[in-house]
């Protein structure tokens, strides 16, 4: 009768059971032959074995090709099934994922297994190709990249770079130790300073370069040094090192400032001329003036002022830019110079029908090194904004106190106050916050950010607290200095 298809672990039992009735059969007949033959008297004894000696021989050749064939049989339900599984395995180990397992055979263990492995290698040959697609989509949209792109280990050696990368660097001579030779980046950079540094690998800054190739124009980027913080990176720690060239950006960025310088300055002399024929004229020192022409010459007076401002504001904004507005330090009575500034501004004030507070006494004594002028035209232009943007019957507060080896300054209003989204863009440059009457007020959006920069420069800061509907705070912190007798 015809075995089923899938027979392997019968026919291993099958082999089996056969070669034990081998042995048993075999055992039996020796047994019986022995026990006859000890029957015989004396010579009877070895005549009957001499005998006999050929059935046992024979037997034994029974036994061992029963012996034989059941090897031959355990080799084909075992061996060959084992032998097949190993080569897969060892096939998939080295990384043959294009040849399947292919069957096994044996017991059904081992076709279990050699499914199992075949499913395995088709898993594992999915992942491979969508690993392969996802590095070629990363490769294709670096090498898109206008930036370049540099990964560096810890020591800050490059480990892998975009096309874009090694284009920006032309023309450095350290390129190739840097891409190639395993050269850190700081090495290659070594007139940047530490702090610098430092403050890249933190995401603070970015980095100023310049390269000066051997032909054509020096080529200026900016620097930026990210964290990588992935396991699968394959190292301790990483970094990402992104080049931009701003060469482009720093021209533009220069011909606007030679621009605003030039019309800055081309702008004064016809705005003091004007200014003077303003005051002879109403003055009367031209003749006698109706009301009319006094209102007029009012609004054309104040009107050049404004633009006067305007004027200044854009020149100290392009020396700030450019690092050239010098400072002159000393020693000031903070409280006085608040004083002073807010008092000249009262009359304005009361004049819109406004209310000016002032509270410095906390500040009797105490003194902070500033440059005079400027804290004076920061604090004028904090009155100013306060002046713009609080209604008629609202009230203006100065105060002053000593706070943690510091001295804080603060000019609060009851007006509209400042929409929280606004904020972050406050003491941006040109940038104005909408706050319903801002054509009315006007300004150019200087005033705050010239502000803020001279408050750094005289080792300060500047700070706002704002909340719609009820006003804002504008606060001035300075280091203290030794109180005044």
């Amino acid at each position: 009768m015809a075995l089923p298809k899938d027979s392997a672990r019968f026919r291993l039992s099958v082999v089996l059971l056969a070669s034990a009735l081998n042995a048993v059969v075999l055992v039996g007949v020796i047994g019986a032959l022995v026990a006859h033959l000890n029957d015989l008297p004396g010579e009877g004894s070895t005549d009957g074995i001499v005998r006999f000696l050929p059935l046992i021989m024979a037997l034994a050749m029974i036994v061992a090709v029963g012996v034989v064939a059941s090897a031959l049989q355990l080799r084909q339900v075992l061996s060959v099934p084992l032998l097949r599984l190993s080569v897969a395995a060892r096939r998939l180990a080295e990384g043959g994922l294009d040849e399947p397992v292919g069957e096994i055979g044996g017991a059904q263990e081992f076709e279990h297994l050699g499914r199992a492995l075949e499913r395995m290698r088709q898993d594992l040959q999915e992942a491979m190709t969508e690993a392969q697609r996802s590095n070629e989509r990363s490769r294709t949209m670096l090498g898109a990249l206008g930036d370049g792109v540099i990964f560096l280990d810890d020591k800050l050696r490059a480990l892998e770079y975009n096309p874009q990368a090694a284009v920006l660097l032309d023309g450095l001579p350290s390129v190739g130790a840097l891409l190639h030779q395993g050269v850190s980046l700081k090495a290659v950079f070594p007139e940047l300073p530490e702090q610098l540094f430092r403050a890249a690998l933190n995401e603070e800054t970015a980095l100023p370069l310049s390269i000066f190739p051997r032909s054509d124009r020096a080529r200026h980027l900016s620097l930026r040094v990210f964290p990588a913080r992935n396991r699968a990176l394959g190292v301790r720690r990483a970094y990402i090192a992104v080049l931009r060239d701003v060469s482009e950006a720093m021209e533009i960025a220069q011909v606007k400032e030679d621009f605003l310088s030039t019309v800055t300055h081309e702008l004064k002399t016809p705005l003091t001329s004007i200014d003077g024929f303003v005051l002879l004229l109403l003055a009367e020192r031209l003749g006698p003036l109706t009301d009319k022409q006094r209102v007029a010459l009012e609004t054309v007076r104040d009107q050049s002022e404004a633009l006067r401002r305007l004027v200044q504001d854009l020149l100290d904004a392009t020396r700030l830019d450019r690092d050239e507005l010098p400072l002159e330090l000393e020693d000031v009575a903070i409280g006085p110079l608040a004083a002073e500034v807010a008092e000249a501004m009262r009359p304005s004030v009361e004049a819109r029908g406004q209310r000016l507070e002032l509270d410095l006494t906390p500040l009797h004594g105490l003194s902070a090194r500033v440059d005079p002028f400027r804290l004076r035209q920061v604090l004028g232009n904090l009155l100013s904004n306060a002046q713009k943007f609080t209604p008629e019957g609202g009230l203006i507060r100065v105060e002053g106190r000593p706070r943690e080896g510091q001295l804080e300054l603060s000019v609060a209003d009851t007006g509209r106050g400042i929409p929280p989204e606004a904020v972050p863009r406050l003491f941006r440059k040109f940038s104005q916050v909408e706050r319903g009457d801002t054509r009315r007020a006007g300004g150019a959006g200087l005033g705050l950010w010239i502000a803020q920069q001279l408050m750094a420069r005289m080792g300060g800061a500047m700070a706002v607290e704002s909340e719609p509907g009820r006003g804002s705070r504008f606060i001035l912190s300075l280091p203290m200095r030794t109180p005044q007798g």
